[in-house]
This record gives C-alpha cells, structure tokens and sequence, in this order.
C-alpha cells in the first residue's frame, strides 16, 4: 500500500472516530469488563489489526516492527487500565500526524526496529548499485516515513477495534448507539 493512501485511510479514521464523541461512559464501561474481559478484547483489537495487515499486504514482520506491542509481547499489559486505553485512543485519533508516530508505547526497541528496518530497505533497494549520499539519505527517509504511515494506521485500527469492543450491542428493540 502506498504511503499516500495510508495516509488517507489513517486520516478518515480519525475524521470519524476522532474527537470526544467516545469519551462518554468509556472510563466505566473498560473498567466494568474486569481483568480477563479487558485482556480478552485487547487480544481480539490484535487479532484484528494482524488481519488488516494480511488484508493491506504489509508481512506480518513488518507489522511486528512497526507497532511492535502486536508481537505478543507484554507491551500491551499498561492498556489494562482505563486511563492507559484513553491515552492510547487519544494519540492514535489525534488529528495531528505526529501524535502516532511515537504512540504511547513506543519505546527504544521500536526506535531500534525502526532503524534496523529502515537499514535494510536501503540496503536491498540498492543492492548492487551504487548511491550517492543524497540518494541513500532521500531513500532512507522515505523508508522512515513509510514505517511512520504503517504505525499511525495500524495504531488507529487497533484504537478503533478497542473502541468497538467496548461499545455496548443494542438488545433487540433498542437503537444502536452512534457511531
């Protein structure tokens, strides 16, 4: 996918999930699921992301660097409380491009696999030919901002997918809530 339409997708998700509209009732409802119902939807959002990642044609290897908490690691662990869930969808829905880049839980191994990744972009483009400075430093920062654009829009997925799940299901009768 180009960085442009993951640019375009990253901002109509924040068009229409963005905002304080989600705010209402959230801090409860994430709380009322208790520990086993918070991890369990935690664990569905992944999935779901992995899926959008297949579906978009980005390697599963790829996915991992670049929002490295999908991994299985424990990184996801500080999204048990309501505050840290809040955090997370603030920065992902954040109208501004730069509130994602880092998200709230990037940290020096995401930084590393960034760079790593970036590296060896560099390095397979231009295997066996070569580049001047100027060519390898535009390659690399096109390659960084590729990384970025992949970051924002699987964070925005997975702020979505945490959106969703704790959104009550209307019972039969009752309207949907507003979306």
């Amino acid at each position: 996918m180009e960085v442009a339409e993951l640019e375009r997708r990253t901002k109509g998700f924040r068009g229409k999930y963005g905002g304080e509209g989600w705010r209402e009732g959230f801090r409860d409802r994430w709380d009322a699921f208790g520990l086993d119902g918070r991890r369990a939807r935690i664990e569905k959002a992944k999935e779901l992301v992995m899926l959008e990642a297949f579906a978009v044609g980005v390697h599963p290897e790829i996915l991992k660097g670049c929002c490295h908490e999908i991994d299985g690691s424990d990184a996801w662990k500080e999204l048990e409380s309501a505050a840290s869930v809040e955090s997370l969808i603030d920065g992902a829905l954040s109208p501004s491009a730069e509130a994602v880049v880092g998200g709230s839980v990037a940290d020096a191994s995401g930084a590393e696999l960034k760079a790593k990744f970036v590296r060896e972009a560099v390095r397979a483009t231009s295997a066996g030919k070569r580049m001047s400075s100027e060519e390898e430093d535009a390659l690399s920062a096109f390659q960084g901002s590729l990384w970025d654009s992949w970051r924002a829009y699987f964070l925005c997925c997975f702020a979505i997918a945490l959106l969703k799940s704790s959104t009550p299901t209307p019972t039969k009768g009752e309207a949907p809530p507003p979306s």
